[in-house]
């Protein structure tokens, strides 16, 4: 009878190693198929993952190629009063548009966005300024100085003033030739120069939304003057290419902004790598 107890005793404890190590087992096995972890952030823990680590990385240095490719275009250069062109910088190629001089490309581009303006019915905007040579703007700068002193106001009260309203030679993106001041022919003969009541005019909403088509920009818009440095401008338009123009309009940021949003971005994937 005592054999018979020890030996069911001793099956008993066989199975229960057995057990034991098919539930060890088990769970290695489901270990082991576990899908890679999160990090606190949520993002996948790639240290488990060299071909997702290598993708990211591969999107990232793409990226970066991007970013640089926009920066280096020479349609994005940036002219303002911190970054100025030299006084021997000219456009590679000048062409004449409607009586006005321009940079080759951004002449095709603003003959185009005018005769679509005609085809939509605003048939009489014309060029009122485009290309012009560091000396031409020196001399209208030196102009305006003489306008606020003629006022009462001191050759440096003249000056900041004057900068507020027209750049200071090699300061204005007109040496680029990429830039063009637009307006309607009635109000120039009304107010004697470019107003900015032309912002409340049909002509000026269309230039305004289909610029971009274009690849132009509305450089100087009315809430940015902190930026830019520059006045409200409603005719006041610069080529920087289509994809830019999109990008630039439809955020409604200004292309001081934008150029330094795409500083920041490469900054923040380089400090990733």
């Amino acid at each position: 009878m005592n054999r018979s107890k020890h030996a069911i005793w001793m099956i008993v404890v066989i199975i229960g190693m057995i057990a034991a190590s098919l539930f060890l087992f088990r769970m290695t096995w489901r270990s082991d198929k576990t899908p890679e972890k999160q990090t606190s952030t949520g993002a996948l823990d790639t240290s488990k993952n060299p071909e997702q680590t290598e993708s990211l990385n591969e999107e990232k240095a793409a990226r970066i190629k991007e970013i640089d490719a926009i920066l280096s275009d020479p349609y994005m250069i940036l002219v303002n009063a911190d970054h100025g062109v030299k006084e021997d910088y000219e456009p590679e190629e000048i062409v004449t548009i409607r009586g006005m001089n321009m940079e080759k490309v951004s002449a095709e581009h603003m003959n185009k966005m005018l005769v679509a303006a005609e085809m939509a019915g605003y048939d009489d905007l014309n060029i009122y300024s485009a290309y012009r040579s560091y000396a031409k703007q020196s001399a209208n700068f030196q102009n305006k100085i003489a306008q606020y002193k003629a006022k009462g106001y001191s050759e440096s009260e003249a000056e900041t003033l004057a900068a507020k309203i027209v750049n200071p030679p090699g300061k204005s993106e007109h040496q680029t030739g990429m830039a063009a001041d637009i307006c309607t022919e009635e109000m120039i003969n009304h107010y004697g120069s470019l107003p900015e009541e032309f912002s409340e005019t049909d002509t000026y909403k269309w230039l305004y939304e289909h610029c971009r088509e274009y690849g132009f920009i509305l450089r100087y818009p009315e809430d940015k003057e902190d930026i830019t440095g520059i006045t409200f401008e409603p005719w006041h338009y610069r080529y920087v290419g289509k994809e830019n123009a999109e990008i630039i309009m439809s955020q409604k940021i200004c292309l001081e902004e934008y150029i330094e949003n795409l500083e920041k971005e490469k900054a923040e994937l380089e400090k990733g790598e």
